[in-house]
């Protein structure tokens, strides 16, 4: 087993602090408002006390919450993005496209016409096809919270042999492109709509038809402002905040 193929550990701490700025995202605490102690935390949710401190030290770290010695702690800010395991939308600290205790599931690997927004955004000729991986992402209790695709552009598909095997690469496409091809590339803040599920991501996400979902539209582009990737993801209600 490699050590891109090791599964990383969910830690407790780590479950805490998502339970909790979940909670915070969906408004259960208001900004100013006093969060549970590490006492409290831990008798909630099974742990010992030090495990709950590190949770809110965590938080406390991301901005979240403020720690006030001696005081208690309180929300700082609320969170809209995605509530959703911590901080989805970045890469975690030990260089993995997703934090622990969230799992990436490769539905596909293809070759595929793509949206007419992919095919713009990715400047391509017509008649040419689009590198596509499909994926659904599930959280820690094994629900599904992402259905996307990311369609690449055909030079990049073409060049990065991982790309075309239908199994995670634990840095993503970007981290693909800058090992590789040595581009460096960055993803433009997420376009984010409200919407309602199409049968195929009802069926994706186990929601009823036409339930409530966030869609995410990301490009990511290299040093020379060319777009390498672009990628639509869909998020069920209860998972998501809200977003600009």
């Amino acid at each position: 087993m490699t050590p891109q193929q090791r599964k990383e550990p969910t830690y407790k701490r780590d479950e805490v602090a998502e339970a909790l700025r979940t909670r915070i995202g969906r408004g259960d605490f208001a900004v100013g408002a006093e969060v549970p102690s590490s006492r409290e935390l831990a008798a909630e949710y099974g742990c010992a006390p030090m495990t709950a401190s590190a949770a809110l030290r965590i938080l406390a770290d991301k901005g979240v919450i403020t720690i006030r010695p001696g005081r208690g702690s309180i929300v700082a800010k609320v969170d809209r993005s995605i509530a959703g395991p911590a901080e989805r939308v970045l890469r975690s600290r030990d260089g993995h496209l997703f934090p622990p205790g969230e799992e990436q599931e490769i539905l596909s690997a293809r070759l595929d016409v793509g949206h007419l927004e992919a095919r713009a955004a990715l400047d391509v000729e017509a008649g040419e096809l689009l590198g596509a991986r499909e994926y659904l992402v599930r959280n820690q209790t094994g629900t599904v919270v992402t259905y996307a695709t990311s369609f690449v552009h055909p030079d990049v598909w073409a060049a990065i042999a991982e790309l075309r095997e239908a199994r995670p690469i634990p840095d993503g496409i970007i981290g693909a492109v800058g090992r590789v091809l040595k581009r460096p590339t960055v993803a433009a803040p997420p376009r984010r709509k409200a919407g309602y599920a199409s049968d195929e991501e009802a069926a994706m996400l186990g929601v009823a038809a036409d339930a409530p979902v966030l869609v995410e539209i990301t490009v990511c582009v290299d040093g020379d402002g060319r777009a390498v990737e672009w990628n639509i993801s869909v998020h069920p209600e209860g998972y998501w905040v809200g977003g600009a």
